[in-house]
C-alpha cells in the first residue's frame, strides 16, 4: 500500500461518523443527515405539542432527541439575591444601549 493509499484510508475513516476514529477525533457518531433529521422531528415534536392541550396549559413538553439540542433548563448567573433595581441598575450600566433616542 502506497502512502497515498494510506493517507486516503485515513481521511476516510476520520470522516465515516460510525468509524471509532472520528469518534475520538470529536465526532459523535451522527452523520450530516442524521443531525438534520432529529432537528427536524424536534422541530415537528414541538409544533404538534403546541397544538395540543399539554402544550396550551405548558406541561409535558416532548424531550428533544437531536443530540445537538441543548438543555433548555440551563441557567446562567442567579439574580435572586439582589434588589430588582439593583438588576436593572446593571441592565443599564452594561446592557445594549438604546437606540430609540
Amino acid at each position: 500500500m502506497s502512502a497515498g493509499d494510506l493517507g486516503a484510508a485515513a481521511y476516510a475513516l476520520a470522516h465515516e461518523p460510525h468509524s471509532q476514529t472520528a469518534r475520538e477525533h470529536g465526532g459523535d457518531g451522527h452523520t450530516l443527515t442524521e443531525h438534520l433529521l432529529y432537528m427536524v422531528l424536534d422541530e415537528l415534536r414541538i409544533a404538534n405539542w403546541q397544538r395540543s392541550k399539554d402544550g396550551q396549559k405548558n406541561r409535558r413538553k416532548p424531550k428533544r432527541v437531536s443530540p445537538l439540542a441543548q438543555s433548555e433548563s440551563k441557567q446562567y448567573g442567579d439574580t435572586s439575591d439582589r434588589d430588582p433595581s439593583e438588576v436593572a441598575a446593571l441592565l443599564d450600566r452594561y446592557g445594549p444601549k438604546s437606540t430609540s433616542e
